[in-house]
């Protein structure tokens, strides 16, 4: 009794059956994470071709990846290669301790920001190490100011 007074979701008592562990695991899970795969670690390695040789390249040294219809560009200091996959599943599988999704058509990895200038309409322009320069949505730039600005 006293354990449901402290917000318990459950009391369990052995021999545990496993069905209502499952339940129980069930409640306490966010619904959106209950089934999604594991974030691949950052030096996870991706097989990708770079005009006529194929390379693998960690996660940690992708800059961004881009939607391309129903392909994804990736971006890195070897040049872009393509994935066949979307950018939802793509992200999926990223740390997002990591990665972001600054649109709805590109992740950035936050190690290859430079610089965050603002842009018209509460936008913001990334500025990668590359020099390439990528546009922040809006509702994604307040989360992106957000979690920059964390130790403020």
């Amino acid at each position: 009794i006293d354990a449901f007074g402290l917000n318990a979701v459950d009391y369990l008592v052995k021999p545990v059956e496993p069905e209502r562990l499952a339940r129980t695991l069930a409640r306490v899970r966010p619904p959106d994470q209950a089934n999604a795969p594991a974030a691949l670690p950052m030096d996870h390695g991706l097989l990708l071709k770079f005009g006529e040789s194929a390379r693998i390249v960690r996660l940690h040294e992708i800059d961004r990846f881009e939607s391309v219809g129903n392909h994804a560009a990736v971006y890195t200091a070897r040049g872009k290669a393509f994935v066949l996959s979307s950018l939802n599943r793509i992200e999926q599988r990223l740390d997002p301790l990591h990665f972001f999704r600054v649109s709805r058509s590109c992740i950035l990895r936050l190690d290859a920001i430079a610089s965050l200038e603002p842009d018209v309409g509460y936008g913001l322009i990334a500025r990668l190490r590359d020099g390439n320069e990528v546009e922040v949505s809006r509702r994604a730039a307040q989360q992106l100011r957000a979690r920059m600005g964390s130790f403020g």
